[in-house]
């Protein structure tokens, strides 16, 4: 199986079980808003564009992963990395967790974090 088909299928896997629903609760509690459609007015995001922007980072990430790949024709030992709205699309080096011997892509919903520094980044 090639790479890129690995990725298609973690992308589909992904979008058929990421818990969106959550994520919509979530942003509606907290009043998060997105710049979505016209970045002068702000709203709250529906599932559909909360779907729309993870699966956008989820290619995005793949994309730039393969291409950089493409010319180097090995895998890396650092994480690639793609960021919007909350939202993180990450690709995971091979056997960051010792169980995989190919990249692991994964997305994440960050609604706080905090750093060694002390400085809250959300």
């Amino acid at each position: 199986m090639t790479l890129k088909r690995r990725f298609d299928q973690a992308i589909e896997d992904i979008m058929d079980n990421f818990e969106f629903d959550r994520i919509e609760i979530l942003m509606k509690a907290l009043n998060w808003k997105w710049a979505s459609v016209n970045p002068m007015y702000l709203s709250i995001p529906t599932k559909a564009e909360i779907k729309k922007v993870a699966l956008r980072l989820l290619n995005d990430v793949v994309k730039k992963y393969l291409e950089d790949y493409s010319f180097s024709n090995h895998f890396f030992t650092y994480n690639y990395y793609v960021a919007t709205g909350g939202f993180q699309a990450i690709i995971y080096p091979p056997g960051h967790d010792l169980s995989d011997d190919y990249p692991e892509l994964s997305l994440e919903f960050i609604a706080s974090t905090w750093s060694s520094t002390g400085e809250d980044y959300i």
